[in-house]
């Protein structure tokens, strides 16, 4: 790699420097330049202005050719190599003289490409490119030609996705949390049922909405190494209260809803599936979300279909998605500027998700609070309590609609490829990845991996956090451990929850991540649960 990137940037400064010499002697021998049709023919006649666009063609083709393997930013900065050799040029042949500025300026470039130079690929380097980020989730990369205004595409994203989740109609909502919120409040309307039964180990934004309903919420224990619902804790936890019971599809994966459907039914309360991380996930053939009473799902950042913020509500009684839009048109208020500032996020997420960008949009704050103390808010873990309402607009909807064609091809190549890597941390002792429920299929958007150990997965985070190899935590603590929830929360302890953000760590599953660094950082996992005590940095909880 490195000997191809060097020898590709010796050929492409020789075209480049051909090209900016021969426009410069073609200029000359034309000379005075007049822009008349003498010039003109001055101008084709001379043997320069050939060898300048031959030159140029060149150029073109070595820095397709680079771009095929060598790594962008790198290979940008490299091409401005020209200047230097230019200005070496006309000191020496044209007797030109050199400033300081340009000087110091061809001594800039030359230190800014050799530190971005690949080095030679091994074990001990991947994990320091540090001009790379890659993100924590694989999402679906937005193209521009998504933002071009189509007709009727908005309202083609409502029918489109309906047909992918296989149901009469979807409610497309400005967030996942609002869309939960909608239907918490339409069930409130026909029950006097007060109380929301959520997995102890979820996005702290779950009970937010709930506290937000004016309802209450009742914990109940995951499964030891799963994020499913214990079966008997959540037999427990629900009574001739309970309003609802929320099973949670965490990282793409789908939970088991056998035992929830039967335990709701029979205490007469509604399921309510979170989908946010799921969309495109199945259990026993089915998309998650659509087999309780009502599933919703996130559009915001990262997930595998995104809008920047956005939600998704669905259900097969008609009934009910009668009450859901009823809710909504009373509830949710218009709000062009608020609609406008998501607009330009997006916007802005588009020029940002790349690896090279993500070094500034995500790992710049990611090593910023890291360095702090405070992996919950590295991680996005930290919310304002105020739930923000608006409509979302035809745009976006347009957006999300052309973006949703791609949907269906990049949700299974997302599957091979973590099924893939899944099966290379099997059998490594110390640590388990978190796989499919029976009957599932999921979406993969990161690999979750337990280790045996709390100590371990540290030892793994101190090496691996600030990498840039997307290797991080889903949720810092289970819901009974963020102080801004003490109020809201019961404080019952609820172990295997706990355990789970204890012992806990996701690796992204992104196209962007290369198998030799997959490969190294499986030799990191493995090393940390072979030697969880051996001398690490401990990072803060």
């Amino acid at each position: 790699m490195r000997r191809f990137f060097l020898t590709g940037l010796i050929v492409l400064m020789a075209f480049d420097t051909a090209t900016q010499i021969g426009f410069k002697f073609a200029a000359m021998e034309a000379a005075p330049a007049a822009f008349d049709a003498r010039w003109l023919a001055r101008l084709l006649v001379e043997k320069w202005i050939y060898i300048a666009v031959l030159g140029y063609l060149g150029a073109f083709a070595t820095w397709m050719t680079l771009l095929r393997r060598a790594p962008v930013g790198p290979a940008f900065a490299a091409s401005h190599l020209e200047i230097v050799s230019v200005l070496g040029i006309s000191v020496l042949f044209l007797g030109e003289s050199m400033s300081r500025v340009q000087v110091l300026g061809a001594l800039l470039i030359l230190c800014g490409i050799g530190l971005l130079t690949p080095e030679k690929e091994g074990e001990g380097n991947v994990g320091r490119r540090r001009w790379r980020e890659l993100p924590p989730t694989a999402g679906l990369t937005l193209r521009w030609r998504d933002f071009l205004p189509v007709r009727n595409e908005g309202r083609d994203f409502e029918m489109a996705l309906a047909r992918f989740l296989n149901i009469p109609a979807v409610q497309v909502e400005c967030s996942g949390t609002v869309a939960f919120l909608i239907a918490l409040e339409t069930l409130k309307r026909l029950s006097a049922r007060r109380t929301v039964v959520v997995p102890a180990y979820t996005c702290p934004l779950v009970p937010m909405a709930i506290a937000r309903a004016g309802l209450r919420i009742r914990l109940c224990d995951t499964r030891k190494d799963r994020f499913d619902f214990d079966t008997e804790a959540l037999a427990a936890a629900c009574d001739a209260d309970t309003l609802c019971v929320v099973p949670t599809h965490l990282g793409g994966a789908a939970a088991d809803l056998a035992p929830v459907l039967e335990i709701a039914r029979r205490v007469g309360a509604a399921v309510v599936e979170d989908g946010a991380q799921s969309l495109g996930a199945a259990w026993q053939g089915r998309p998650v979300g659509t087999i309780g009473e009502i599933g919703f799902y996130s559009l915001a950042r990262g997930k595998g279909l995104t809008l920047y913020e956005g939600g998704v509500l669905v259900s097969r009684d008609e009934t009910l998605r009668k009450a859901l839009a009823e809710t909504a048109r009373e509830l949710i208020p218009v709000r062009p500027l608020m609609e406008g500032l998501r607009l330009t996020q997006l916007i802005g997420y588009r020029l940002g998700y790349h690896p090279i960008a993500l070094r500034l949009t995500y790992g710049l704050s990611l090593r910023y609070w890291l360095g702090k103390g405070d992996p919950a808010r590295a991680v996005g873990d930290t919310f304002d309590r105020e739930i923000p309402l608006h409509r979302m607009g035809l745009w976006r909807k347009r957006i999300g609609g052309s973006a949703l064609k791609r949907l269906p091809v990049a949700a299974v190549e997302n599957a091979e490829r973590g099924i893939r890597r899944a099966k290379l941390l099997e059998g490594v002792p110390g640590l388990r990845v978190i796989n499919d429920s029976p009957h599932g299929s999921g979406t993969w958007p990161f690999l979750a991996v337990l280790f045996d150990t709390p100590a371990a997965r540290d030892h793994a985070l101190s090496r691996l956090w600030f990498s840039g190899l997307g290797v991080t935590r889903l949720f810092i603590h289970d819901l009974t451990g963020y102080p801004e929830l003490r109020e809201i929360v019961p404080a019952e302890p609820r172990p295997n929850a706990a355990s789970l953000a204890d012992r806990c760590l996701t690796i992204t599953n992104s196209a962007w991540l290369r198998e030799e660094e997959f490969s190294w950082i499986c030799k990191i996992l493995a090393d940390a649960a072979a030697n969880p005590s051996a001398e690490w940095k401990p990072i803060s909880h």
